[in-house]
């Protein structure tokens, strides 16, 4: 039967977002207005009280001309800006490095010929599609083997590993660099041909590997006592 599918993309990037206003930005003291204070504190020499504005000013000007040179002093002092700071929620810690598969370090690699089969059968969709066929990866068939010894073992048909890391995870952790990655997942003693062909059928599994996003792809696959093969098919694209 297919199992659970997921497509997972990787954007750059190794910081979380994080919110705030810095110096001169949005919620700080615009730079004019500061220069206009800076003027107005230059000439206080002239202009120290409200009785030193020319004669003729109403009191109400007189009053306002005050505040306003007392609010832009204020807002410019040393330490007047809003500091940096992260939106409630929000987490600046780096993200972590990626987690590597280390659940099944013992696991043999998966059997050439079965591997190859695979491979094939899922070339044979794409052609027949028109798409472009992908190409066997080392690195890929590292991870998708790692995690098909994994759920072998565990008894646990998921593209989630035993110790929660995801399909990235895995691609990263062997070095690949994807820009997308994709799994698919099986536990059947059905032949790739089968497989595949069942898979055609089912939108996500298909989008999986037959996307033309896609152009490496990573073959496990670990035979249980029960004679049923555990799966792994990993795709992906580098940037």
């Amino acid at each position: 039967m297919g199992g659970v599918v997921m497509l997972g993309l990787y954007g750059g990037g190794g910081r979380r977002a994080s919110g705030g206003v810095g110096q001169g930005g949005a919620g700080g003291t615009p730079r004019k207005h500061c220069a206009f204070a800076g003027k107005m504190a230059g000439q206080s020499a002239k202009a120290r009280t409200i009785s030193d504005l020319p004669k003729g000013t109403s009191m109400s000007a007189r009053i306002a001309a005050a505040l306003l040179m007392t609010a832009s002093l204020a807002a410019c002092a040393p330490g007047a800006f809003i500091k940096d700071t992260a939106a409630p929620g929000l987490d600046m810690r780096p993200l972590p490095d990626p987690s590597v598969e280390t659940l099944a370090t013992t696991c043999a690699p998966a059997d050439p010929a079965v591997a190859a089969s695979m491979l094939d059968a899922i070339n044979a969709h794409r052609i027949a599609a028109g798409r472009t066929p992908v190409t066997e990866d080392p690195r890929l068939a590292t991870a998708a083997q790692a995690h098909a010894c994994d759920m072998q073992r565990t008894g646990r048909l998921s593209v989630v590993g035993s110790n929660g890391n995801s399909v990235l995870d895995r691609v990263r952790a062997v070095d690949y660099g994807p820009c997308r990655a994709a799994q698919t997942v099986a536990a059947s003693g059905a032949s790739p041909a089968a497989l595949t062909a069942q898979w055609r059928g089912e939108a996500p599994n298909w989008d999986n590997i037959g996307s033309q996003a896609f152009e490496n792809a990573g073959i496990g696959a670990r035979q249980g006592p029960d004679g049923r093969v555990w799966w792994s098919v990993v795709t992906a694209a580098r940037c």
